[in-house]
């Protein structure tokens, strides 16, 4: 991703105060048209785009964050943020303020990138410590660097071209959350997701173990196998560590492997 480049510290507005949602996204619009990217379209042309896609579904996804994007007949993006420290209602799903919006104007014909900058953004503020550095800026420049610092991917440069493999075993959904994010994150990269079941789910028919179950277990379980750039390997093995070291002790099992032939790619989509 090339996030600074399309991050623009002229759509960046700091300390701001908001009565309402709809106030938030006529900013958001007036914002970025600053963006010459956007030069064919109005304010009016953003801020109907951003609207119609909050009719489908609040993009405030919780603890007072919220990722407003839509679709435009555009050939770049267009990314821009908003810090409320005192808060806006925003239909989140948590029903709390939102204090930190960042918009995306994508493209209509780049839905990769689309999905890659949501899960990168979203995944940056999922963090409360990035959350209170966000909140604490007092100007664009320094906001923006907080992004491109969160954000990148660093590649090891001891690690040789080619690819990886990994594969891995998910059992809830929140931890499925966070392993499609890190692994959307990554340019180039083919992911797919098949359902799968526990054992518990054979080992109920089996008499020696039935009784351990009062009905059929039919427990959440998917396999997620991905193709990641060798480069970057490493960094998607440090972030999955934590989640399993810290985070989710059970539920998440992972293997790797070096691929000797790999050829095509799948759309995210």
């Amino acid at each position: 991703m090339e996030l600074n480049k399309v991050l623009d510290e002229r759509t960046i507005a700091i300390g701001k105060q908001f009565s309402n949602k709809k106030e938030v996204l006529q900013a958001i619009a007036d914002l970025a048209i600053n963006n010459p990217s956007l030069g064919g379209f109005s304010s009016e042309d953003i801020f109907w785009a951003l609207k119609e896609r909050e009719e489908l579904s609040s993009t405030g996804f919780g603890k007072g964050i919220a990722i407003p994007h839509c679709t435009l007949d555009c050939k770049e993006f267009v990314i821009g943020a908003i810090t409320i420290p005192e808060g806006v209602e925003f239909d989140a799903i948590d029903n709390k303020p939102v204090r930190i919006v960042v918009y995306i104007i994508a493209p209509e014909n780049m839905r990769n990138m689309h999905i890659r900058y949501l899960s990168a953004l979203s995944g940056m503020l999922n963090s409360e410590l990035n959350q209170t550095k966000v909140i604490a800026v007092k100007d664009p420049a320094s906001l923006k660097g907080i992004f491109l610092r969160h954000t990148e991917l660093p590649a090891s440069e001891a690690s040789a071209a080619g690819w990886n493999q990994f594969t891995f075993i998910i059992q809830s959904e929140e931890i499925m959350d966070r392993i499609l994010g890190i692994l959307t994150e990554v340019d180039d990269t083919s992911i797919a997701v098949t359902d799968a079941y526990t054992a518990g789910h054979f080992l109920y028919s089996k008499p020696l173990f039935s009784s351990l179950w009062g009905t059929p277990v039919d427990n959440y379980c998917k396999v997620v196998i991905a193709t990641v750039p060798r480069r970057l390997a490493n960094e998607i093995l440090r972030r999955s560590h934590h989640l399993i070291n810290k985070e989710f002790t059970e539920g998440l099992l992972l293997t790797m492997q070096e691929l000797q032939y790999y050829a095509g790619n799948l759309d995210l989509g």
